[in-house]
């Protein structure tokens, strides 16, 4: 039992299954994700596909048979579904790699390994006269933030306007946990955990706008290199390895549902470290995250279907 009293049993079976399903979903998608999942989608695709057809069939009252429309629509939306189904796997996997690149990029920059070119000092607030060019585009926002948002619609925004887009961030990321964490009945210590990641993520985001705007020239060049490189690499091998594409995809996706679920389920039980214990815990997710892809993939691997023997 922890300090608030919460234990397993004692939470509704509605705040258990929620974080058990996700939790089962994970598991599913990183052992045997590739071959779940593709059948799913073309199964929804018949299904739906079939409804439509006996619906259209008998509300059109075409003289055929009812099976007909209900059989076509069943092949042409699981067809549908199979080639979204592979669109998605694709648009994942170019984002994911798009993405992976210009963060390995930049660890190197950051460490010293490789000499970009010193950073630029912050840059001068952008002159009231240039804010009018995007004051359109700001239309509806709060005049604080529509103000702060000018310069970076322009390209160069400054330390302060940086801050200012970073407080209205927070204020309505603020607002929205504080919904989501009502809704979900979280007590205040896990609350305040709560806060402290979406404070963090928009520490994050104003971090790199920042980084960005001060970073020189080479160092951009090569971000931007790197995150066209990853987006064609993926691209690459979302069509040349559609299979093994697929398993990394979905091996990915379930570690990351698992590890999520598993820390929402930590916060519900209010089990969560403190805030200082939390932090180096933190800071080896991605390796955590990356080693249960990495063994989710090895095992759809080895449970691969046998290739057919054509020589028979």
């Amino acid at each position: 039992m922890t300090e608030s009293g919460i234990t397993v049993s004692s939470l509704p079976a509605g705040e258990i299954i929620p974080a058990a399903l996700f939790l089962l979903i994970g598991l599913i998608l990183i052992v045997a994700g590739a071959r779940v999942l593709r059948a799913a989608v073309a199964a929804v695709g018949l299904v739906v596909g079939t409804v439509i057809g006996l619906s259209l069939g008998a509300a059109l009252d075409l003289g055929v048979p009812a099976w007909a429309p209900a059989i076509t629509g069943g092949i042409v939306l699981a067809v549908i579904a199979a080639i979204v189904y592979r669109l998605a796997i694709m648009s994942t996997l170019v984002a994911m790699l798009a993405i992976a690149l210009p963060m390995g990029v930049w660890t190197v920059a950051s460490r010293g390994w490789v000499n970009f070119g010193p950073m630029g000092p912050l840059p001068a607030a952008v002159p009231e006269a240039d804010l009018d060019r995007v004051r359109d585009a700001t239309a509806g926002l709060p005049p604080e933030l529509a103000e702060a948002l000018g310069p970076i619609l322009n390209g160069s925004p400054s330390f302060g306007s940086s801050e200012v887009v970073s407080e209205e961030i927070g204020r309505r990321v603020g607002a929205g946990l504080n919904t989501v964490s009502d809704q979900m009945g979280l007590s205040e210590s896990s609350k305040t955990r709560l806060m402290g990641i979406g404070d963090g993520t928009v520490a994050l985001v104003r971090s790199g706008l920042e980084h960005w705007h001060v970073s020189p020239p080479k160092l951009r060049l090569s971000l931007l290199a790197a995150a066209l490189l990853g987006a064609l690499s993926g691209l690459l091998l979302a069509t040349t390895t559609r299979a093994f594409s697929a398993r990394f995809v979905t091996a990915a996706f379930g570690a990351a549902i698992v590890l999520g679920s598993a820390w929402l389920l930590a916060a519900r039980l209010d089990v969560l470290p403190p805030a200082d214990a939390a932090a180096p815990i933190l800071r080896w997710w991605p390796l955590g995250w990356l080693a249960l892809a990495t063994i989710g993939m090895a095992i759809q691997l080895r449970f691969r279907p046998a290739p057919t023997d054509k020589t028979a």
